[in-house]
């Protein structure tokens, strides 16, 4: 192969890595704004419900919601 050739490829194979990470990147942040707003509406419904077992399966589902959410903010360090 020749130079041009190679810098040719070189240069797709770095364009390509780099739209990977901002498509990645950006459905991250998608992702993370929607597990915020779902996060914010189950408090909003612990701080009204009464069952006590009913609050208890909310937060569960609350901190699954926030441990999720530490872990795409890990992601989202290392793809910077």
């Amino acid at each position: 192969m020749k130079t041009p050739e190679l810098i040719k490829r070189s240069k797709e194979v770095i364009s390509d890595e780099s739209s990977k990470h901002y498509k990645q990147k950006k459905s991250l942040k998608e992702l993370q704004g929607k597990q915020k707003k779902k996060a914010k509406k189950l408090k909003d419904k612990i701080d009204n419900e009464k069952d006590k077992k009913a609050i208890k399966n909310m937060e569960d589902e609350r901190k699954i919601l926030f441990a999720q959410r530490k872990k795409i903010i890990k992601v989202l360090k290392s793809l910077k």
